[in-house]
């Protein structure tokens, strides 16, 4: 089972797209090996990517819009990571 410690970084943003009063709110997460955890908390959204470039929210963005995510359920081998509570997603980008 992977551990809190597997995760290389983490981090967030709004893409300013109007799909909730709050925007569209974006958590990541991404292991050494390139598996990125994408979570749309807006639109209840999330999967994992494999993602060779450097995590940004344009290359981030660009895994979701094209739907490269394996969906997963809990217990399989990859983790859903959690949003930190009060985590701030900063303003919006509007990409």
């Amino acid at each position: 089972m992977d551990t809190q410690e597997d995760l290389a970084i983490t981090g967030g943003f709004n893409t300013g797209r109007m799909y909730s009063a709050h925007g569209q709110r974006i958590f990541w997460s991404r292991r050494p090996d390139g598996w990125t955890f994408i979570n749309d908390i807006d639109r209840m959204i999330y999967g994992w990517s494999h993602i060779d470039a450097e995590p940004t929210p344009r290359t981030i963005l660009a895994a979701y819009d094209a739907g490269n995510l394996d969906f997963c359920l809990p217990g399989q081998t990859f983790r859903n990571p959690s949003v930190p509570e009060g985590f701030d997603f900063g303003p919006a980008l509007r990409i």
